[in-house]
């Protein structure tokens, strides 16, 4: 990693993760496996649950059945691929983007249409499919528990529909409670890491893009607080 620093380039020894919903719980994993020697901290915007919406493991008989025939039926050879052509349409982003920014202005042309090109490349039908089918890998709790030594900044719009701030399986507002429940080890210096959560009013499910200047306003100050572990700085 790379930053600037004095007028020069100055090589960091540690790394900030920074993620929004499934990116957090990406961040979350990519710092349990990668430890304190790695990771400087963590900025999780909106994280979620998993990275799919439900466990069979949680759900009863009946629901477990049902999440059992989406996935082989509708996910399935024959009718996934359909679903994923109606799924990806421009008209249903936009609507699926509506839900979640509380400022619609937010919600271009240019957005739809980044989060539309992507759906045209090769593969990107069995990406989606495999990613619905698939595991929802470890909850934030259990990699919060195990990053006592993490500092950790959870940023959360109060407005978000998918991920609540203080319901549902994975609230934010348990996020403090959580870290370092584990017991898990100290930081760089030998210091306990730190969890703040910052709740944003009038703010949706992607933050970072909803309301750039709240975010900024309390992101920046935190990743210019942590330490680095920087070297002398380069020619």
């Amino acid at each position: 990693m790379a930053a600037t620093h004095g007028g020069g380039a100055t090589r960091c020894r540690r790394w900030a993760l920074v993620g929004n919903s499934i990116g957090s719980l990406v961040a979350l994993a990519a710092a349990d496996a990668a430890g304190p020697a790695a990771v400087a901290g963590l900025a999780l915007l909106n994280c979620a649950g998993g990275m799919t919406s439900f466990r069979p493991e949680e759900l009863g008989p009946v629901p477990r059945a049902g999440l059992w025939a989406f996935n082989n039926v509708v996910l399935g050879d024959y009718w996934g691929p359909r679903f994923f052509a109606r799924f990806r349409t421009r008209a249903n982003i936009r609507s699926a983007l509506a839900q979640v920014y509380v400022n619609q202005a937010e919600v271009t042309d240019g957005l739809v249409e980044g989060l539309y090109a992507p759906s045209l490349d090769e593969g990107a039908c069995a990406v989606f499919l495999a990613i619905l089918r698939g595991d929802a890998g470890p909850k934030p709790q259990a990699l919060l528990g195990r990053l006592g030594w993490a500092d950790v900044l959870v940023v959360w719009g109060r407005d978000d529909p998918w991920t609540p701030l203080g319901s549902g399986a994975s609230p934010g507002t348990r996020f403090e409670e959580w870290h370092g429940a584990a017991g898990a080890g100290e930081g760089a210096g030998g210091r306990r890491g730190t969890l703040r959560l910052e709740v944003l009013d009038g703010v949706g499910h992607c933050p970072h893009d909803d309301a750039p200047d709240k975010v900024n306003a309390v992101l920046a100050p935190f990743l210019k607080g942590l330490d680095y572990g920087t070297a002398e700085p380069s020619a």
